[in-house]
């Protein structure tokens, strides 16, 4: 072991790691939850060759992952079916390296370092070494401890299994929903996953290898650099360009609780589309229009944008929310004596905050919803 008194090398090249991803320009976009989830593998995705943001493995150029490597990979974690499946990737998740780390932490604490006497001598001689190369990365990783290494691998292992039928996309996406409630409540950003993440496949590869510092050593430099590549890679860096996932808190600037009734009536409580640039990011909407209602829904027809939006942002309906007319008029009382106006309208909002009125082309127009 290196002197306890200075920052190991595992602890100096983590910080410095840390620094270098700390300083990117990382003003980035909303990043949906599916992406999010498979990228929380993207060190193995690396690894393989893989797509990085898509539930199958296959390559960018679109070629399938090779069945007999993920056989084979599957296997050695004792995984040959859904039944093994689902217990390997649940005792990883609750018992892994993180549930280690924890009880390194408690070893000063309370009566537990008399637990660790009661072991054997092999056990308590094991606990031991671990718990001594765990010092190595506690100062860094902090409450995160190997946490991240715990969810990169299960994820990837969700990923595998999909591959091998063992169970369906939407089983998978239940539990990646799963993965991310304990995940999101540990960490907000990427940097901090990713040294944990490093530091407990460092970790594992220490206590694997028979406490082997050099196995370790030589994991913990490969670890660096995959994580290093998805943050500074221009070819691959997957945790620069995609964000942190987080709740996206729509209209943040009102009071839900008590909004005014300033649309009245049954209308007041009718629905309209909303861009996200103007519910998620509080722009004003500048382009409003009113279409053909749905049917079989209290849909208003109204639709709201900030004008910005380009046309494929507006396309994907995970950049649009529904939201009732009263909590719109409540962010703009401006559109409100806009409001009845008749289906083909539209208003774009000029510099200085009037509308002007326009038509929509009524051949661009449903008929018949």
């Amino acid at each position: 072991m290196e002197n306890a008194a200075q920052p190991s090398y595992y602890e100096k090249t983590l910080n410095e790691l840390l620094d270098k991803i700390r300083a990117l320009d990382n003003d980035i976009p909303y990043t949906k939850l599916e992406d999010f989830e498979i990228l929380l593998a993207a060190p193995y995705s690396l690894m393989d060759g893989s797509d990085f943001t898509n539930m199958q493995m296959v390559d960018p150029a679109g070629n399938a992952a090779s069945r007999s490597k993920i056989d084979e990979d599957l296997k050695s974690f004792g995984i040959v079916d859904e039944e093994t499946a689902m217990q390997v990737i649940s005792r990883g998740c609750l018992r892994g390296t993180h549930w280690q780390y924890a009880q390194f932490m408690m070893y000063d604490q309370g009566n537990f370092n008399i637990e660790v006497e009661k072991m054997t001598e092999k056990g308590r001689e094991s606990f031991l070494k671990c718990r001594d190369f765990t010092q190595n990365f506690k100062n860094v990783v902090g409450k995160h401890g190997y946490f991240g290494w715990d969810m990169a691998l299960s994820a990837k292992l969700i990923r595998e299994c999909v591959y091998d039928d063992f169970f369906n996309e939407p089983s998978a996406r239940e539990m990646f929903g799963d993965l991310t409630k304990p995940l999101l409540k540990n960490f907000d950003n990427w940097a901090d996953y990713a040294v944990s993440f490093i530091a407990g496949g460092a970790y594992s590869a220490y206590k694997n290898s028979g406490f082997d510092e050099l196995e370790a050593r030589k994991s913990f430099d490969y670890l660096v650099k995959k994580c290093d590549q998805l943050f500074t890679d221009e070819r691959v860096n997957v945790w620069k360009v995609y964000h942190w996932y987080t709740k996206k808190e729509y209209f943040p600037m009102l009071d839900k609780d008590n909004l005014e009734p300033l649309v009245k009536g049954e209308l007041g409580s009718k629905g309209s589309f909303v861009s996200d640039r103007v519910s998620v990011d509080g722009v004003l909407p500048c382009m409003i229009y009113r279409e053909k209602p749905f049917k079989n829904f209290p849909d208003s027809g109204w639709r709201f944008f900030a004008g910005d939006e380009s046309k494929e942002y507006s396309s994907d309906r995970d950049n649009s929310n529904i939201f009732t007319l009263n909590v719109v008029a409540n962010f703009d009382p401006t559109i409100v004596p806009l409001l009845d106006a008749e289906v083909g309208t539209v208003y774009i909002r000029k510099e200085g905050g009037e509308f002007i009125k326009s038509r929509l082309d009524m051949k661009d127009m449903q008929e018949d919803k």
